[in-house]
């Protein structure tokens, strides 16, 4: 497994290098689950994020500086699909199943699916405590993916470490540009003080 997450990486910086400029560091392999930075050029803020495997495809877990969640499919083997809309589910051992949306689409030879991951389930914590995650993606002929979550919880808690550690000065810097709520009974005077 660490030998396919490293020739993952290794494909993803090179080949990405030429064309995106992308990044990898600070990875982090744990049983069936990895968990790093990756950083695309100066315009973009890094991004922690956490991968595994099953055969050919990839499953990339991004954790966004708002601590929001991107999961990404890769099937390195795909052939061309045209930009589509698809229904999927999601379901972490018998844990109640997350009904949401994707977009299928090619891009560099690849076949991708960007999966919207509703913000108020607790996929997290079930994936934490999980032993198998599932993936349905809808269609006339329905394709079924399963991934272990052995190594998840590690890597998960590396990845917030990560997190923290990139992530904090952002949001450090962020606080500078909030309102706060104005006391409109001072005097004055008070504001000379």
């Amino acid at each position: 497994m660490k030998k396919f997450i490293f020739i993952f990486i290794t494909f993803l910086c090179v080949f990405s290098e030429n064309a995106l400029g992308v990044q990898f560091y600070d990875y982090r392999v744990n049983k069936f689950w990895g968990a790093g930075i990756l950083t695309a050029d100066i315009n973009n803020p890094p991004i922690v994020c956490m991968m595994t495997k099953n055969n050919n495809v990839m499953l990339s877990l991004g954790i966004l500086q708002d601590y929001t969640y991107k999961i990404m499919l890769l099937d390195l083997t795909g052939s061309f699909i045209p930009p589509t809309n698809i229904n999927m589910r999601i379901r972490v051992d018998n844990n109640n199943i997350i009904n949401t949306t994707a977009l299928m689409f090619t891009s560099n030879g690849a076949s991708w699916v960007s999966i919207n991951l509703p913000q108020n389930t607790d996929f997290i914590n079930q994936a934490i405590s999980g032993n198998t995650l599932r993936i349905k993606l809808e269609g006339p002929l329905p394709l079924y993916l399963k991934f272990s979550l052995l190594g998840f919880t590690a890597s998960y808690n590396y990845a917030m470490e990560l997190c923290n550690k990139i992530y904090g000065s952002y949001n450090n810097d962020k606080k500078f540009f909030e309102e706060k709520p104005r006391n409109n009974k001072q005097s004055d005077e008070a504001y000379f003080q």
